[in-house]
C-alpha cells in the first residue's frame, strides 16, 4: 500500500483495524554507490507509506517487521548507509501516526491490547546490526565457458515452455533487446539474449546495461527466479545502458516459474492485472465521491 488509493482498497474490505504489520525500510537495490540521495529518498518513502497506511486503516498498533536487513557483501555493503534503522522507525510511528509502536525481537510475545515495552527489542536489534560479521569477500568466479553452457540450458528450458516464434518476434519488434553485460570479476563484456545465448563482445563498461559478477549471472541462468534475486541482493550496478534490457530477458522465465507461459498465459495475466487495476480505480473514485457527498450534506 504505497498510496492512498491502494490503502483505501484494503480499507474497503477491512474497515478500521487493530494491528498493522508493515515494511519500514528498503530491501532491494537502490542505485549505485554514489546515489546516496536516491537511497535516502527510498528510505523516506517507506516511512511515508506507513503514515498513509495509518491514516487510512487507523490501526491501534503498528508492528514494523520488514526488513531487518544488513547488506553484507563487498558488492552491496554500500546499501547500508541510508536504511531506516529500527530505533528511528519506532520514534516515527509514535510521533507521526497516532498508533502505538510494537517492536518484537525473535522469541518475543505480545497480546493485542496490552502495552509493550520496546526498549529491550530495540537494544537487541541495534546491537545485532552493529556487531554483525564483517563484509564477505567476492563470490567464486564462474568461467565464461560454463556461463555459455548455462545460457544454452536456460534457453532450452524457455523454448520447451513457450512459443519460440513469439519470442523471436519480440526481438524483431524490439520489445526484447540484446543485453550488454559487464562481468567485473572476469573483466569481460558479453552480449546476452534468448535467441543467441551468451557471446563475448567488445564494448566499454560504461555502455553496459548491467554490471555484475559471474556467480550472480550463473545464478540467474540456473533458476527461473534467479534474476529477480539480483534486485533483492543488490549485487549489480547500472551504467550507461538500460538495466531493463537485462531483466526483461528473464521476465518470461519468472512468469514460467509462476505457472504462466508465453504468450497466452502471460497475456491473460497482464489482462487480469489491467482489469483489477481499472476496478480498483473505479472503486476508489466512487468511495471518494461518496465521501465528498457526505461532507457536502453535513455542510
Amino acid at each position: 500500500m504505497d498510496n492512498h488509493r491502494a490503502a483505501y482498497e484494503v480499507y474497503r474490505r477491512t474497515g478500521n483495524i487493530d494491528v498493522l504489520l508493515t515494511q519500514f525500510s528498503y530491501a532491494n537495490q537502490v542505485g549505485n554507490p554514489e546515489d546516496v540521495e536516491l537511497r535516502k529518498s527510498a528510505a523516506r518513502e517507506k516511512l511515508s507509506r506507513i503514515k498513509i497506511q495509518a491514516e487510512v486503516l487507523k490501526p491501534r498498533y503498528i508492528i514494523p517487521f520488514a526488513s531487518f536487513i544488513r547488506f553484507s557483501h563487498v558488492y552491496n555493503s554500500y546499501m547500508n548507509g541510508e536504511i531506516n534503522r529500527i530505533e528511528k522507525v519506532n520514534e516515527f510511528i509514535e510521533r507521526d501516526t497516532g498508533a502505538n509502536s510494537v517492536v518484537l525481537y525473535p522469541g518475543d510475545k505480545w497480546t493485542v491490547g496490552n502495552m509493550h515495552d520496546n526498549s529491550e527489542a530495540l537494544r537487541k536489534y541495534e546491537k545485532d546490526f552493529d556487531s554483525s560479521g564483517g563484509i564477505k569477500p567476492e563470490c567464486p568466479v564462474v568461467p565464461i565457458d560454463v556461463l555459455i553452457n548455462s545460457a544454452g540450458s536456460y534457453i532450452q528450458r524457455i523454448r520447451d515452455r513457450n512459443s519460440w516464434f513469439g519470442i523471436r518476434l519480440l526481438y524483431l519488434i524490439h520489445l526484447l533487446k540484446t543485453a550488454k553485460v559487464a562481468l567485473r570479476d572476469l573483466e569481460v563484456t558479453i552480449f546476452f539474449d534468448l535467441t543467441k545465448g551468451i557471446e563475448e563482445g567488445a564494448f566499454d563498461v560504461g555502455e553496459a546495461d548491467i554490471i555484475t559478477d559471474s556467480d550472480s549471472l550463473a545464478f540467474a541462468l540456473r533458476f527461473g527466479w534467479g534474476a529477480d534475486t539480483l534486485h533483492v541482493n543488490a549485487k549489480f550496478l547500472t551504467a550507461g545502458g538500460n538495466e531493463r534490457n537485462f531483466f526483461k530477458s528473464f521476465f518470461i522465465s519468472t512468469c514460467n516459474t509462476a505457472g504462466w507461459s508465453f504468450p497466452f498465459g502471460i497475456l491473460r495475466l497482464t489482462l487480469n492485472r489491467e482489469i483489477h487495476a481499472l476496478t480498483n480505480s473505479t472503486l476508489f473514485f466512487l468511495s471518494r465521491l461518496k465521501q465528498s457527498i457526505k461532507t457536502n450534506d453535513h455542510g
